[in-house]
């Protein structure tokens, strides 16, 4: 990525125990915002724009909150007038700011008379999502997903009405950025998440702390390329950069080859990773949006190397995906099941069986029959074992992956009843 805005953002952060990742798909969440519906991209009738949804997952210490910061801070002191969200805010609050002349920006494209066009841009920099998603979660994911890409977002709150506050909100332009922890991830949201829509709507980023750093300053001679990093984001702000963007004519041709190569489109036996793979094609092209406006040469072309890399950032994901959503299909109890391994592997290998059974209880459709058949099932395929941890007259029953199971053999002062 040779005279890319990226080569530089992420060499002022590779001295950070924060996954390079998290740092790529931050710049690239920051690019799609700054651009909003200034830029856009026509695929057929369709019209596309680069702002994206972006999950960083990782538990604590991944790095993922210092990523997210850094595309915070860089919001709060080079454009504190676009508007962000609060770590916690109802979906009724935001699309009443959204509709308020503060939030509007206009922009001229092409010749007149009709050359004035605005848009409401609105930037959600989450710090947990689960806080962000606590209020009245099911609706805010509605909302979410009925606001990405729409020309109109009509809210209908009675409430407003009544003080005749704006219905509908004309080309709405909302991205996102949250912080997501893996157990919370398997747990809370589970299949409302991705079968309601916004899951396959997100770039979900799952990554692990990558290394150790007891010194994680800039690295020497990073200063010069991230104030060549903010200009180019200001840049990216600015009323002129404005209009479409295209495909030349040899990414044109590459373009039409993937899109036809029904390879792409075979099924994997996970329903939510199928269902991303059908509509692959609107975040690749997005990601192309952001690709192309990431060179600081930008010529609102699309090239080759454009749509290469952003099929190669997309099948970067599709891992994470599945490690989400292993499991989630017809029979709701084996994505369940598949949860509660996830959770056990997050919170070391080993815990008390109540804390799995608070955990999952709601999760599963019949109560405590379900929850039982899922833990059966795992333990019956090998996938954990359960036993009685007794000392003295207490006994905890217990559950562990196998690994933790044959560590806690080790101690010879607690009696095993499997």
């Amino acid at each position: 990525m040779t005279n890319n805005v990226f080569k530089n953002y992420l060499y002022r952060f590779s001295n950070d125990e924060c996954h390079s990742d998290f740092h790529l798909w931050a710049c690239s969440t920051l690019i799609g915002a700054l651009l909003g519906r200034r830029v856009w991209l026509k695929h057929g009738r369709f019209i596309i724009n680069p702002t994206i949804y972006t999950a960083l997952v990782g538990t604590a210490g991944s790095g993922k909150s210092s990523a997210k910061d850094v595309v915070r801070n860089i919001m709060l002191e080079h454009f504190p007038t676009y508007m962000l969200s609060s770590s916690i805010q109802s979906r009724e609050d935001i699309t009443n700011l959204m509709a308020t002349s503060e939030c509007e920006r206009v922009f001229k494209v092409g010749l007149p008379p009709n050359n004035v066009r605005s848009y409401r841009p609105f930037f959600l920099v989450v710090n947990e999502l689960a806080a962000f998603l606590s209020v009245d979660g099911r609706r805010m994911i509605d909302m979410l997903v009925d606001i990405y890409d729409t020309d109109h977002f009509s809210t209908g709150f009675k409430k407003d009405r009544a003080l005749g506050i704006m219905q509908v909100i004309t080309n709405p332009s909302m991205s996102m950025i949250g912080c997501v922890q893996p157990s919370w991830f398997l747990t809370n949201m589970k299949i409302d998440f991705f079968q309601g829509g916004l899951g396959r709507r997100m770039f979900i980023v799952y990554r692990d702390k990558s290394r150790l750093n007891d010194d994680p300053k800039f690295p020497l001679g990073s200063q010069p390329l991230w104030d060549q990093c903010i200009v180019h984001f200001k840049r990216l702000y600015e009323e002129k950069t404005a209009g479409e963007v295209q495909f030349n004519s040899a990414a044109l041709a590459e373009w039409k080859l993937w899109y036809n190569d029904k390879s792409r489109l075979e099924k994997t036996g996970n329903p939510i990773l199928d269902t991303f793979q059908d509509t692959e094609h609107i975040p690749v092209l997005k990601m192309c949006l952001i690709l192309a406006f990431a060179d600081y040469d930008f010529d609102y072309t699309i090239k080759p190397e454009h749509l290469k890399l952003a099929i190669h950032f997309l099948s970067k994901l599709k891992p994470d995906i599945e490690r989400l959503t292993e499991g989630i299909g017809n029979n709701p109890m084996a994505g369940v099941a598949s949860q509660m391994e996830q959770y056990i592997i997050v919170a070391g290998g080993i815990m008390p069986e109540r804390r799995l059974y608070a955990n999952f209880y709601r999760a599963s459709p019949h109560g405590e029959k379900d929850y039982d058949e899922a833990v059966r099932y795992l333990s019956t395929t090998g996938h954990v074992r359960t036993w009685d941890h007794i000392v003295d007259s207490s006994v905890t029953r217990m559950i562990a992956m196998p690994a933790a199971w044959e560590k806690y053999l080790l101690d010879k002062k607690v009696t095993v009843i499997k």
